[in-house]
């Protein structure tokens, strides 16, 4: 059961590192509430792969550990460090 959630966690941030995050309702580009930088990659939750691993040391997405909830954050702003949904 793990393996599939990793599977589907992973999915989640291909596809949303392939939309160039990008809102998924409206297809704007991500704004950070708190700052207004363009400046925001995904939160990937679950145990990260070596892909993964290394996708976070370029920056390219945020881990945000390996428990994940309904009040989870979606995304992470680069320059001022906020968290939303």
């Amino acid at each position: 059961m793990r393996h599939l959630l990793l599977l589907l966690v992973l999915l989640i941030l291909a596809l949303t590192i392939l939309t160039a995050c990008k809102d998924p309702e409206t297809g704007d580009e991500l704004i950070c509430p708190e700052c207004g930088s363009e400046d925001v990659i995904p939160i990937a939750y679950g145990k990260p792969g070596a892909e993964l691993a290394e996708a976070a040391e370029r920056g390219e997405v945020f881990l945000g550990g390996c428990m994940i909830s309904e009040d989870s954050p979606n995304w992470h702003c680069k320059a001022c460090g906020a968290q939303w949904k």
